[in-house]
């Protein structure tokens, strides 16, 4: 299959401007087939030390904006979130009265105030990164003088008074946070609280007025306080500044030190939690002869250097990183007028600045292998100031200024990144070294993602001088495909979304009317330079001319056609497994699925009819051994799979345990009643009726489990548990935290590895799926917005740790990659404590879905191409967990074809399904051709069973596999 996105002409010209005498040439390459990793929305992470700006009227407007820069989730810290006072807005100032305490010294819980933060963030869809400080008066050590009244032009160090001392009361402490954790989750519900981040303090190194161990008791019991109320919170730490300074960088490696084996000071224990490492990095501009001059190198170096100390250690360099602040320099509230240095914040050196280091800062990251999710621009506004008074914020008055069109710029991107190249750009150890202060840097960043390319470019200069003729720029791509274009080209310029310009042209009114308020606020958002184009592409190539101002910022959009998906009938590949090898059954009765598509549930208990699902059940044991008796066929089933694991055929002997993994991707707390497609309880009483009932298998060896953490912790529901536990009261049940009945999925590290370093997925697997000796893989007969497709492989990424943001690690998500791509699933597959322990793959389709969220509807989700109408009231079973996938995958592209996968989402694009079949050519196979043998344990996998592709949907037929079907009548 063609791996390229999409082709365009090599005679399209994007924009010539005139271009003076004298104007350097660059050029630049873009190479789509050449990926560079994910474009992780590290940019849309944003924060600012006035709390309480958050709900007045211009801080909605401005926080509805950001939640409106792209489809990516946005993260907002803010400090002085405990801080104690009245809710006054103030420089460098904010309070919430969260905390104090009656006469007899008891406390005083208060969370309007941070609540009507909070309420501001989650009504717009944004997540906190919820900054657990400062120091309520009363707790302070040192609580006179406590409120600060600093301005611009100040000492900044009369800003440390009452708040930035430690505790006098760390049990108090504690438990101040344990109830401020507990309000949360009970006024925003489980499933908003466990998508937020957490940290303790901020800048400890700077804006703790205490020691290291002063720092060490604040983290140690904050934690222990807010885990006991949300054991799955994600903490991290220190928040520390500049690890390129010594000092800095030392308190950094202190602090790591301290989790990993210091004395735990809430509990005497050693080690305290850290789920992500936290520091800052910023630059520092100069003002000589009245030109500010950047130095985004110092910027640049400070993260680089906070990346070597995570990469060096041992137990932490996979954690996730967040730069918790990362800008020019280190007062937002510092303003121009006091500190000329910072006059660059209201034009398009801003601008360009942003688009430069975030661009580099995705380099560094690649380079030192760091997990970077996030770094935070310390930029918000001030309430009430004058027009474009040179602080450094978004936004002035109601009126966007350049910069925050950057992020509208960033996105508009996503995916994966690719290869660039200009003659243009110094690498970037030399911009660590030397900033740009020679020739101009331009340079691009480029991504892909389904039938859209992106290509962002700026000229950045540190000096801020632009009265120069423009750069022209010959921008060559390649690896594109074929097909009709769209192409969309975005200015930040002298005379592109630039409020700051046209005021300038208003006379630098402070007084606008209300006309030259609406004329400023129209220039300050994103504009298109002139009309989107069409384009027909063809040999592979592109050539776009244009010019770029100095300080200026150029996005081209490119939208093609995504290429036509067709998996085509292919030789077999793979060893099959099995009693009978290669088979797979397929049992269809149309009546087992009653629901109409509108009444109650799709789960309810007369929408599923249980008594035809037990019987497709049975027939589904039969069918994979031909017996004549179920009990029979269980037998043979638990010999084979013996054999092939122990060398010896036995059947299932008393005492040994068996793991049922089952889907609840949908599924965030026990009392979940919604009608998005789960397990459903019909299914699991099927399976436990034929392991009980008829292989004879003891209730308490049976344990049933969905421990997956993602972005957010799955739940064994109320629905499932409480019938099934009234039919079956001692099969066990896990989650992962655990809740009435259903065990917590305690964790054994180590207990799986993977072929590629590459992945990041964790390597501990519940104690009781490593102690058990068979694995059942429940599965769901549904499409995937981000993978195409989820069956049998993917199941597992509920019983692996399965951390945040890593379903679009191209080691997962193989859509943009190409085909002979590592994949991650195939470990898993593999591994001796998940797939090797597998002895039967079942997947449920009795309500087989297009995509992997939402209800079934009736009319997505009829069966037409495939069956002859109505749901699709299936079940497969095999012992090849690769032939089983072939099967549902053909099953799911005959039905939906380009709309597999697709929810609707914006954020997910149409095509998933392209290369989706990798990971089952490669699990075939058992090699890489990068890496070699899969080898997820140390050992080689080999082939895991046979794939292939099907000839039509009609006939069904394969060479290898077996597929057996039953029609019920």
């Amino acid at each position: 299959m063609n791996r390229r996105i999409f082709l365009l002409s090599t005679a399209l010209l994007c924009t010539m401007t005139a271009l003076a005498s004298g104007t350097n040439e660059v050029d630049i390459s873009v190479d789509f087939t050449q990926e560079q990793g994910e474009m992780r929305p590290i940019w849309s992470w944003f924060g600012y030390d006035e709390p309480n700006y958050t709900y007045m009227k211009d801080g909605k407007q401005l926080l509805t904006e950001i939640s409106q820069l792209g489809t990516a989730p946005v993260y907002i810290r803010a400090h002085n979130l405990l801080t104690t006072g009245h809710g006054e807005a103030a420089y460098k100032w904010g309070s919430t009265n969260a905390y104090t305490e009656d006469k007899k010294d008891r406390p005083v819980y208060d969370w309007t105030i941070v609540d009507s933060i909070f309420d501001t963030y989650v009504a717009r869809g944004l997540h906190p990164l919820v900054e657990i400080g400062f120091m309520p008066e009363a707790l302070s050590t040192h609580p006179k003088p406590y409120r600060h009244f600093w301005k611009p032009g100040d000492p900044y160090s009369d800003i440390y008074t009452g708040w930035a001392y430690p505790a006098n009361d760390y049990d108090k402490w504690r438990e101040l946070i344990y109830q401020w954790a507990k309000h949360c989750q009970e006024r925003y519900g489980e499933r908003e609280v466990s998508q937020w981040w957490w940290e303790v303090w901020n800048e400890p190194n700077y804006y703790l007025q205490g020691t290291f161990e002063d720092y060490c008791h604040i983290y140690d019991y904050a934690v222990d306080g807010l885990k006991k109320a949300l054991p799955n919170a994600r903490v991290g730490g220190p928040h520390t500044t500049d690890p390129s300074d010594p000092g800095a960088a030392d308190y950094l490696r202190r602090f790591l030190q301290h989790c990993e084996s210091g004395t735990n000071y809430a509990n005497g224990g050693k080690g305290v939690p850290i789920d992500y490492i936290g520091f800052h990095a910023k630059g520092l501009p100069r003002f000589k002869n009245g030109v500010v001059t950047m130095d985004i190198g110092r910027q640049l170096r400070n993260a680089a250097a906070g990346f070597r100390i995570v990469s060096a250690s041992e137990k932490y360099r996979h954690l996730p990183v967040v730069i918790g602040e990362f800008d020019p320099e280190g007062c937002a509230a510092c303003s121009d007028d006091f500190n000329p240095q910072n006059a660059y914040r209201n034009g398009t050196l801003y601008s360009s600045t942003v688009a430069m280091t975030y661009a580099r800062l995705y380099e560094l990251a690649r380079q030192y292998n760091v997990d970077l999710i996030g770094a935070v621009t310390w930029a918000f506004e001030f309430e009430g100031q004058k027009w474009f008074g040179g602080f450094r914020d978004l936004f002035t008055n109601g009126v966007d200024k350049p910069v925050l069109n950057v992020y509208r710029m960033f996105g508009k991107m996503g995916g994966k990144l690719v290869k660039v190249e200009s003659s243009s750009a110094e690498p970037v150890d030399s911009v660590i070294r030397h900033s740009v202060r020679k020739q101009a840097e331009v340079n691009a960043l480029a991504s892909k993602q389904g039938d859209q390319a992106a290509i962002l470019l700026w000229n950045y200069h540190d000096r801020n001088i632009t009265d120069v003729a423009p750069a022209r720029v010959n921008i060559s791509i390649k690896g594109l495909y074929n097909g009709d274009v769209t192409i969309e080209e975005y200015r930040i310029d002298s005379s592109h979304s630039n409020a700051y310009s046209v005021w300038k042209q208003m006379g630098s009114t402070q007084d606008p009317s209300a006309e030259q308020i609406a004329q400023l606020k129209k220039a300050g958002m994103l504009q298109m330079a002139g009309t989107p184009r069409q384009a027909k592409v063809e040999d592979g190539k592109l050539q776009i001319g244009l010019s770029i101002e100095r300080q200026g910022v150029v996005l081209y959009v490119i939208k093609g056609n995504t290429p036509s998906l067709s998996f085509e009938h292919n030789q077999p590949i793979g060893t099959p497994q099995g009693y009978k090898p290669g088979r797979v059954t397929l049992v269809r009765d149309k009546q087992v699925a009653k629901w109409n598509g509108k009444d109650g549930n799709w789960w309810d208990e007369g929408n599923i009819d249980q008594e035809r699902l037990d019987r497709m059940y049975e027939q589904s044991i039969l069918a994979l051994t031909d017996d004549k008796s179920a009990k029979k066929a269980w037998r043979h089933l638990f010999e084979d799979h013996n054999q092939k694991t122990t060398g010896k055929k036995t059947g299932y002997k008393k005492g040994e345990g068996i793991a049922i993994k089952i889907n609840l991707n949908n599924t965030f707390g026990t009392n979940d009643r919604d009608n998005e497609i789960d397990q459903s309880p019909q299914a699991t009483r099927s399976l436990l009726r034929q392991l009980v009932n008829v292989a004879g298998v003891p209730q308490q060896d049976i344990i049933i489990y969905d421990a997956s953490r993602g972005f957010r912790p799955r739940a064994i529901p109320d629905r499932i548990y409480k019938p099934l536990h009234e039919e079956f009261p001692q099969v066990r049940w896990m989650s992962l935290s655990g809740s009435e009945g259903v065990e917590p999925a305690n964790r054994i590290e180590g207990a799986i590895s993977f072929t590629s370093p590459d992945v990041r997925l964790g390597t501990s697997l519940p104690k009781a799926v490593v102690e058990a000796k068979y694995i059942i893989n429940a599965a769901l007969l549904k499409g995937h917005e981000i993978t195409g497709f989820t069956a049998c492989a993917k199941n597992h990424f509920g019983s692996i740790e399965f951390p945040h943001m890593q379903h679009n690690s191209p080691t997962v998500n193989q859509r943009s990659g190409r085909y002979g791509d590592y994949s991650a699933l195939v470990d898993l597959m593999g591994a001796k404590n998940l797939g090797r322990k597998t002895m039967l793959c079942i997947v449920d389709g009795i309500y087989g879905m297009q995509t992997n969220v939402g209800a079934p509807r009736a009319d997505r989700d009829s069966w037409n191409e495939v069956f002859d109408g109505g749901w699709s009231a299936c079940c497969l079973m095999s012992q090849d967990p690769v032939a089983i996938e072939s099967v549902c995958l053909d099953l799911l592209f005959a039905e939906f074809g380009r709309e597999l996968g697709f929810s609707g989402a914006p954020a997910f694009l149409k095509g998933s399904s392209l290369h989706c079949d990798n990971f089952l050519i490669e699990a075939a196979r058992g090699t890489n051709a990068y890496l070699g043998d899969y080898r997820p344990d140390g050992q080689p996998t080999g082939s895991l069973g046979v794939f292939e592709h099907w000839n039509n949907a009609r006939e069904m037929h394969y060479e290898r596999i077996e597929l057996k079907r039953i029609e019920v009548k």
